[in-house]
């Protein structure tokens, strides 16, 4: 995350969180388009602890203590996280899917 201006809550991909990188809480009324950048404090580049706790769910406020902030004056940049340059292409949606149809225990058959 850089600045977190343009990150939305609800509808982006931003914890750090390998299984899941969507907020799970459900979006409050009024409040579908905040940003990242409203859960920190300007002044000390702190989470706002007490807004998390009010808006989402103990799992998901947990994940977003874990994260350091890294505030940075660039603007926010959303990345694809199956390749090593974060650019999405059909060829690394492609190798994704395939790799999670092959490790699907759903997949397997019994025996040789």
């Amino acid at each position: 995350m850089r600045d977190g201006h343009k990150i939305k809550i609800w509808t982006n991909p931003w914890l750090h969180d390998p299984q899941n990188s969507y907020i799970v809480s459900p979006p409050i009324d009024g409040l579908s388009n905040l940003t990242v950048n409203s859960l920190i404090h300007p002044t000390s580049a702190t989470w706002n602890e007490t807004l998390i706790h009010n808006l989402f769910a103990p799992i998901d406020a947990a994940k977003k203590f874990s994260m350091p902030i890294y505030l940075s004056h660039n603007p926010d940049k959303i990345l694809w996280k199956f390749t090593k340059d974060g650019t999405f292409s059909k060829k690394s949606t492609y190798y994704h899917a395939m790799g999670n149809m092959v490790n699907s225990t759903l997949l397997h058959v019994s025996g040789n």
